[in-house]
């Protein structure tokens, strides 16, 4: 087997595993969505989040009018947006954080496992903005889960022990 042939069957075995996932991800509430694999994951770890560290039972946003945000409570008083950053994303940026939301979640992984899980509600990023923190409509780092920034000083990051059950 040649250098391009190992390289084709990696690239298959990646993409038959992809398969697979979306394949069974049909079926399964908490992780139907688009083909943003790593945002679904992002989402069921903040369901899981919202009914471990806060009793709430949440549900995945669906249509369009609800695409500001990623999950719901029944009655949409909460409304989550999520975003996920893990060892794949070498810049530790992602996406802008917009929407109508009433709380965000920030899922950070490392060599596929949760390392931190930062949340603050709008009251916690508005006051952020108003200090000169953030500007409103920041990109989602990883450097806003450290001591003093975003979710370190306007909201909370769960680490260590309490994040272990989650992937």
């Amino acid at each position: 087997m040649d250098e391009y042939e190992k390289l084709q069957a990696l690239a298959i075995s990646y993409l038959k595993a992809r398969k697979d996932f979306l394949d069974q991800a049909k079926n399964v509430e908490a992780l139907k969505g688009n083909d943003n694999i790593m945002g679904r994951i992002g989402e069921l770890i903040a369901l899981q989040f919202f009914q471990k560290e806060m009793g709430l039972i949440l549900i995945k946003a669906k249509s369009k009018v609800e695409k500001e945000y990623d999950l719901h409570s029944a009655d949409k008083k909460t409304r989550v947006s999520v975003k996920l950053i893990s060892c794949e994303n070498s810049s530790g940026q992602t996406t802008k954080i917009t929407g109508d939301w009433t709380d965000f979640v920030l899922v950070h992984l490392k060599d596929y496992k949760v390392i931190e899980i930062g949340h603050v509600n709008r009251k916690g990023f508005i006051k952020a903005v108003e200090d000169g923190r953030i500007n409103a409509n920041p990109f989602t780092r990883r450097t806003m889960l450290q001591e003093g920034h975003l979710f370190g000083k306007y909201g909370r990051v769960i680490t260590g022990e309490r994040v272990k059950g989650y992937l």
